[in-house]
């Protein structure tokens, strides 16, 4: 079945049918907005795909219906003509055209009525755990979580960690208030690799914000839909993210 998407323009909403490719213009989005059923307001979380593409995070989408929250997905790459192939550009060239998109993303879901706006949260896989770090640090949501999330990429791999310049994100998004945060990780990831990703968290854990850091022993990269067993670490980390996002107060 196709799963009924739609575009974000300022002012304007227009129904269209994924996966129909629409125009990607800087001020126009596709994304998923679903519900559980019911009246609401609901939980709602932001899911943020991976650098794959929406495509990516469609599973998660009814994982987190199921478990009772609504969940706003938007294909924050395709405006700007990024994907897999091309992706350290949203971390550089276009990480401020992301922010301001998904900025305005935000305040466009949290004013839906079946949205409990108290309790709007983010959770983002691998190039989107970068992106929920800014929504949380800008506390448009009210708590953020990370799935092997990109904490480093070519141009930051080396041991001056302390010595950050402006371009060093996504960890300079804690420099400020954030909204509380769990990144979750595996030690095998090779993709976002340890080593380096500790040093980002060392340093993260120096600001005073409530970052909590959960490593998964055995656990590579995407470890939600490339694990072994069905009950493994997808599936832990489902759960955890839920009991985090559960002990949030509604503000």
């Amino acid at each position: 079945m196709d799963l009924l998407r739609t575009s974000l323009l300022t002012g304007l909403l227009c129904a269209v049918v994924f996966p129909q490719s629409i125009l990607a213009k800087d001020k126009l989005m596709d994304h998923a907005l679903k519900f559980p059923g019911g009246d609401g307001p609901f939980p709602t979380v932001v899911l943020l795909h991976t650098s794959g593409g929406f495509k990516d995070v469609t599973d998660n989408i009814q994982r987190y219906l199921n478990m009772g929250y609504a969940v706003a997905a938007p294909d924050y790459f395709e405006p700007f003509g990024l994907d897999n192939s091309n992706r350290f550009d949203a971390f550089k060239k276009r990480r401020k055209d992301i922010e301001k998109l998904l900025k305005q993303f935000v305040a466009h879901v949290e004013k839906h009525p079946k949205v409990d706006s108290s309790r709007l949260f983010t959770v983002g896989f691998s190039a989107g755990g970068f992106f929920s770090a800014y929504l949380a640090c800008e506390q448009l949501v009210k708590a953020g979580v990370a799935h092997y999330g990109v904490w480093n990429f070519p141009g930051q791999r080396n041991d001056k960690f302390s010595n950050f310049g402006t371009k060093k994100y996504p960890t300079q998004y804690f420099d400020k208030k954030c909204a509380p945060f769990y990144a979750f990780h595996g030690d095998k990831d090779i993709t976002q690799r340890p080593k380096y990703v500790q040093k980002a968290f060392d340093y993260i854990g120096n600001t005073k914000n409530d970052f909590r850091v959960h490593w998964y022993e055995g656990a590579g990269h995407k470890y939600d839909v490339l694990a072994v067993t069905l009950d493994s670490f997808g599936a832990d980390a489902l759960r955890r993210t839920d009991e985090f996002l559960k002990s949030i107060p509604a503000q």
